[in-house]
C-alpha cells in the first residue's frame, strides 16, 4: 500500500472524516491505473460506475461545442476527484427531504 495515497486520501473532503484504517481498507480495494498524455479516459454518456482519484498529472475535462470545437470545463489536479457522481453523492439521513 502507498503511503502517499493513503495520506491523499486523508487530504480528500470526501474521505477526511474517514479514520486511518479506514482509508487503509479502501486503498487495499482500490486499483492503480495510469494513462498517456492525451489519452480519452471517459466520454460524456458513458455509464461506467467508476470513480478516479488523481494522485499525479492533470486531466482536462472538456466537451465539444456544436461547432466542433474542444470547450475545456475544467482541469483537475493531485487529489480531485473525477467519474460516477452517483458513488459521490452523500445518503440522505433518515427524515431528511
Amino acid at each position: 500500500m502507498s503511503t502517499n495515497t493513503t495520506q491523499l486520501l486523508a487530504e480528500i473532503p470526501l474521505f477526511s472524516t474517514m479514520d486511518d484504517e479506514e482509508r487503509r481498507q479502501l486503498r487495499a480495494i482500490m486499483r492503480e491505473r495510469s494513462f498517456q498524455p492525451g489519452q480519452v479516459v471517459m466520454t460524456a454518456g458513458d455509464h461506467a460506475a467508476t470513480f478516479h482519484i488523481i494522485q499525479q498529472g492533470e486531466l482536462e475535462v472538456w466537451l465539444t461545442d456544436t461547432d466542433g470545437k474542444k470547450v475545456v470545463m475544467e482541469v483537475l489536479g493531485p487529489g480531485k476527484v473525477y467519474g460516477e457522481l452517483s458513488l459521490r453523492q452523500p445518503q440522505r439521513e433518515r427524515g431528511a427531504r
